[in-house]
């Protein structure tokens, strides 16, 4: 997935909302354009103004260009939702169905360094920062 994201942040490298940087800065914010492998398929997913992007990328093109190979893409779908998202008084249940990676180079020390219970508390804190960014992004 990552060479697709390359190719299609270079292809469009003036829209930030990509790569979320400006020039050699980067812009913390949660990802609008999301590239994601589901059950074997390539899926991308916008969110807010994202999703206009990501739509008007479907419309537009009909193939790729991988490592000097070109890929039909014989079939698209655009589906466009509308979810609310925020606080609830029901316990909701989710899962992960793609790979979350929550550790960088700096918290992976404390992860490898802590015992069972500060691994699982400092998983928790990320995943809590990364919910609340996600929140806040879709204002």
């Amino acid at each position: 997935m990552k060479k697709l994201e390359d190719i299609i942040s270079s292809k469009y490298s003036e829209n930030d909302i990509l790569h979320n940087h400006i020039g050699n800065k980067f812009i913390y914010r949660y990802p609008l354009v999301q590239y994601k492998l589901i059950a074997k398929n390539p899926i991308i997913i916008g969110i807010n103004e994202g999703a206009d992007f990501v739509a008007k990328f479907g419309i537009e093109n009909d193939k790729l260009i991988l490592d000097g190979v070109k890929f039909a893409i014989s079939e698209s779908q655009i589906i466009k939702t509308v979810a609310e998202f925020g606080w609830g008084e029901d316990y909701i249940d989710y899962e992960f169905i793609t790979p979350w990676i929550a550790l960088n180079q700096t918290n992976i020390i404390k992860y490898k360094n802590g015992s069972n219970i500060e691994k699982e508390e400092l998983l928790k804190k990320i995943l809590i920062g990364n919910i609340i960014s996600m929140l806040f992004s879709t204002d």
